[in-house]
């Protein structure tokens, strides 16, 4: 895929995680998670690296370099892609949501729900729609037995 809006998705992550630790601290609506409750956050965090692992994994076993933004030759639907079309997106927005279970408070939930509906809406659809043009019947067919997300 090539760098077509990309250039803005790590600048979009990294300020999610910065605004979820600023909208805790300074705007903390509802303390929903108090301690030791809070530490399943931090088992989250831990577990959101695992699809993103899975997915390079993967992608080398199958010869396709890991580095973003590349055209894709081959439609890669084993592994991790069995369950997920989407594991860097899942492992993105699991870590916001153990980050946000971690500071206990909704304000940081709603940054993480925020950032899911821009992935959903606006990244995910072009990647889709270039995917499809690229592979075409074979491609309908995984979106029909593969979900967006999990």
């Amino acid at each position: 895929m090539k760098e077509y809006k990309h250039k803005y998705l790590s600048a979009i992550y990294l300020g999610s995680i910065i605004l979820i630790f600023i909208s805790h601290f300074n705007f903390p609506i509802i303390l929903f998670f108090k301690r030791p409750y809070t530490l399943i956050g931090s088992l989250i965090i831990l577990f959101s690296a695992a699809p993103i692992l899975l997915a390079g994994r993967e992608l080398r076993k199958n010869g396709i370099t890991t580095k973003s933004f590349t055209d894709s030759e081959v439609l890669i639907a084993s592994g991790i892609f069995r369950i997920t079309r989407n594991p860097a997106y899942v492992s993105m927005v699991l870590f916001l949501a153990g980050e946000s279970i971690f500071l206990g408070s909704l304000t940081p939930l709603i940054v993480t729900m925020i950032f899911g509906a821009v992935i959903n809406y606006f990244f995910i659809p072009i990647e889709e729609k270039i995917l499809s043009k690229r592979f075409g019947t074979e491609y309908f067919i995984y979106t029909k037995e593969v979900r967006r997300w999990i």
